[in-house]
């Protein structure tokens, strides 16, 4: 799957935008997840949960926390998590991109640039030399990650007969460097001990 999007994403080149990230960004304390804030980060799901995910997608989300097959960011405020996402690298023999997994706010720090400080800390992540980065858009983020110029390139089925659109950008070494950037001047600073981010071959 991942060499088909790529071949079609090669026909229609968009690179991911950062621009309205300036100024919409917000201080944050983040750190690599660990198996103690399990049931913080499962929280932030079922407060997300209405309207936005699957029925069933709760074990799923488990499951995403306990193998670690992506790096997971937690975000912290007054020290509690109030914020979480992951970020992996999908590779087949001939193709490779980025993939972000479950970007999640708690609502009450929603619409306070919490998920795009997020979504740029885990781009910040990605090696340079990765060309791409998709993820698997529910309803209520589409606006958000249109915004920063992610289009929708397919759509599959879940398991509870919902579908669900994938979107992907393309990336850059200068769009990382800009978005390293943006971070610093935020006064976002990721952990220097943070793990790689994880390759899943396919």
């Amino acid at each position: 799957m991942l060499r088909r999007l790529i071949r079609f994403l090669l026909g229609d080149q968009r690179d991911v935008d950062l621009d309205l990230a300036e100024g919409r960004m917000t201080s944050i304390e983040l750190c690599a997840y660990k198996a103690e804030d399990f049931q913080e980060c499962r929280e932030l799901y079922v407060l997300n949960e209405s309207g936005r995910f699957p029925p069933d997608g709760l074990p799923e989300f488990e499951a995403t926390l306990r193998r670690a097959a992506s790096l997971f960011l937690v975000a912290k405020k007054d020290g509690r998590i109030c914020g979480c996402g992951g970020v992996a690298i999908r590779q087949s023999p001939t193709a490779r991109a980025a993939w972000l997994c479950y970007g999640l706010v708690h609502p009450k720090y929603q619409n306070q640039g919490l998920g795009t400080t997020l979504l740029l800390a885990r781009l910040s992540l990605i090696p340079h030399h990765v060309p791409f980065v998709g993820m698997t858009v529910v309803a209520a983020s589409r606006g958000f990650y249109e915004r920063f110029n992610f289009r929708e390139v397919k759509r599959f089925t879940h398991s509870s007969g919902i579908e669900l659109p994938i979107h992907f950008a393309r990336l850059s070494p200068s769009i990382l460097f800009f978005c390293e950037n943006l971070l610093a001047n935020a006064g976002v600073v990721l952990p220097e001990d943070l793990p790689n981010v994880p390759i899943i071959s396919e």
